[in-house]
């Protein structure tokens, strides 16, 4: 979920280059229309401008899973749901501006606990 097409744009290559397919939305409405697609992780950025936002999309999507892998990222450092992300239903949280090393981390450790 994110709405900066430039950022989505970026994403798709660094993906790619870790071996990953990746869908996107734009708004929190068409994540959770995506996804009724089978997804291993899913990340959410909380502020999303004229649409639903990571925080409305997460808890639909723990209705519908509640086992759904969800990473928040947002640049707000200073935002009580990066500070308390599990008690909003993340299982993880990427800051902005984050690195691919940081994105291949949190993918890793995902396949690493899902593999045992």
């Amino acid at each position: 979920l994110e709405d900066e097409e430039q950022i989505r744009d970026l994403l798709k290559e660094i993906f790619e280059m870790l071996g990953h397919s990746v869908d996107f939305a734009v708004a929190g409405e068409e994540a959770v229309e995506l996804y009724t697609k089978k997804y291993n992780i899913v990340i959410l950025d909380i502020t999303i401008k004229g649409g639903l936002g990571g925080l409305e999309t997460i808890r639909i999507l723990k209705e519908r899973n509640p086992e759904v892998y969800a990473v928040v990222t947002t640049g707000y450092s200073d935002s009580d749901v990066v500070k308390n992300y599990t008690e909003y239903g993340f299982k993880d949280v990427l800051l902005k501006p984050y690195t691919i090393g940081k994105l291949n981390e949190i993918i890793k450790k995902y396949m690493t606990n899902n593999d045992s």
